[in-house]
């Protein structure tokens, strides 16, 4: 099974950039209700195509399409699962 390197949640875009230099294969975007889909278009042309964009922390069945279409990977699911 592949491993993917996470590191700390990013908020800015200079965090995301930090952590990539640091390793990391995967960039967890939080909290993702205050990075909007557009917001992580403009993210998505500036950082490396070949890294994971996963937003979490606002993310549901009534914005996921919004999110993927803006280049998230994928997304975490959490408290919109109870709703």
């Amino acid at each position: 099974m592949a491993s993917i390197r996470l590191r700390q949640p990013t908020f800015f875009l200079g965090e995301a950039f930090a952590a990539l230099r640091a390793g990391a294969d995967a960039l967890k975007v939080f909290p993702a209700e205050m990075i909007t889909p557009q917001v992580l278009k403009s993210w998505r042309s500036v950082l490396p195509t070949s890294r994971v964009l996963l937003p979490v922390g606002g993310v549901g069945a009534d914005n996921l399409a919004s999110y993927r279409t803006a280049g998230a990977s994928g997304a975490g699911f959490g408290s919109s699962l109870y709703k």
